[in-house]
């Protein structure tokens, strides 16, 4: 495989901060660095974080509201977004979800 799609780490910024209000550790930025050094950004918000948006519109009777392009996934366990992120690779959804930083 080539060292573009070879992951040597992946930061979570859920984990920065313990002062982080209970909806803040809900998402998280994913930066994800290649073998090569190449580094890459993505968000990913946990279900329940949507589902507490979905909720909280609703309250409000908004119209609409609008997200920034993310992930969905169960948790934010490191080993959990390391599977999304391989299995994301394996599938070619990594280019699509993940920009690329210079």
């Amino acid at each position: 495989m080539p060292d573009n799609l070879i992951v040597e780490h992946i930061y979570l910024s859920v984990f920065d901060d313990e002062n982080k209000k209970d909806e803040e550790k809900l998402m998280t930025e994913v930066i994800v660095t290649m073998k090569n050094q190449a580094k890459y950004l993505a968000t990913f918000y946990t279900y329940e974080y949507l589902q507490k948006k979905i909720r909280n519109s609703e309250k409000k009777k908004k119209l609409y509201w609008c997200m920034e392009q993310f992930t969905l996934v169960e948790s934010l366990e490191l080993s959990g977004i390391e599977e999304v992120v391989d299995k994301m690779i394996d599938c070619g959804d990594f280019q699509l979800m993940f920009l690329k930083l210079d």
